[in-house]
């Protein structure tokens, strides 16, 4: 296939190591659409579930056009269903699967007009007739024990269009999946209120620690949050003054992708976020954001991207 972000992507965009659960509107329906799942089953995995629903409310909970569920136990068994009005219906049943926790997945779901092929990792694996109509569908839900590398929406199948069941795929790649460690980027006008960082990375699997540090030149303090995977803690300090804790427990683990967000406040204060969830206001008392004109990050991190 081609490169990944090529005309194909134009109508939404691939999501790259979404944190599950993971909730998504579909954008111009799927009607002759493909969507494809990169990812690996997570060690002692129970399930893995992806939804294609109509709606995105947790409470009650929607109508679901195509329910596909990955149970693992003594062997991989599969279950495809509808929910409707509360109460699922119309399962296939596939008790024995060649996948086992800690394997690849390369899933793919080609929606046709009247039904939709499935395949895991090239090989078909059903062919799931719809019981809901294909236009309700809007939104897709990815649940369970695994971790997602990407999600990608095609408009057309750009796969082997001469396959008489399901299309066979290549596994997507970010067009930059891993900056060089240890990470530095100039900030030459500082930061000031409104100012953002984010930064998307994956955890070593054996991490000790790591570290996103806002630096000023002499004598102005820098700002500096850690995270420390022996002892359990986030911390932040401003220049080599005490360490403040950020929150109770500890919200990083081996090999799981995060998305960290650093906001600085009209009143000077720096917001948190980890994955979308804030983790409060902190008072960073005579920090001078404007003096802060180097962002460094060092530690067991696979860092994917950063933006300030």
């Amino acid at each position: 296939m081609g490169p990944p972000c090529s005309e194909a992507f134009v109508l939404q965009p691939p999501v790259w190591y979404p944190v599950l659960p993971y909730l998504t509107t579909i954008f111009g329906g799927l009607a002759r659409r493909v969507v494809l799942l990169q990812g690996t089953v997570a060690a002692g995995a129970k399930r893995f579930h992806v939804s294609f629903q109509c709606g995105c409310s947790l409470r009650p909970r929607p109508d679901v056009a195509v329910g596909l569920c990955l149970r693992f136990g003594a062997r991989a068994r599969l279950v495809c269903a509808v929910r409707e009005a509360g109460r699922w219906r119309g399962a296939v049943r596939l008790p024995r699967l060649a996948l086992r926790p800690g394997d690849a997945v390369l899933l793919l779901f080609r929606f046709q007009q009247d039904h939709v092929q499935v395949s895991l990792n090239s090989q078909p694996l059903l062919c799931f007739r719809y019981r809901l109509p294909l236009a309700r569908i809007d939104t897709l839900g990815v649940f369970g024990d695994a971790w997602i590398k990407a999600i990608a929406f095609l408009p057309t199948n750009p796969f082997d269009a001469s396959q008489a069941t399901c299309p066979t795929a290549q596994p997507l790649l970010p067009v930059q999946t891993q900056l060089a460690m240890p990470y530095s980027h100039p900030l030459p006008h500082g930061l000031t209120p409104g100012s953002t960082v984010i930064v998307w990375a994956t955890v070593a699997e054996e991490p000790e620690h790591f570290s996103l540090s806002l630096r000023a030149a002499p004598p102005e303090p820098g700002l500096v949050l850690a995270a420390c995977f022996r002892t359990g803690a986030l911390t932040w300090c401003q220049g080599p003054g005490e360490a403040h804790e950020v929150l109770d427990g500890f919200p990083f683990h081996a090999r799981r992708f995060f998305q960290l967000l650093l906001v600085v406040d009209a009143a000077g204060k720096f917001c948190l976020a980890l994955n979308g969830v804030p983790l409060g206001p902190f008072h960073a008392s005579g920090l001078a954001w404007p003096c802060l004109t180097q962002l460094g990050i060092t530690g067991d991190l696979r860092l994917h991207r950063v933006l300030c």
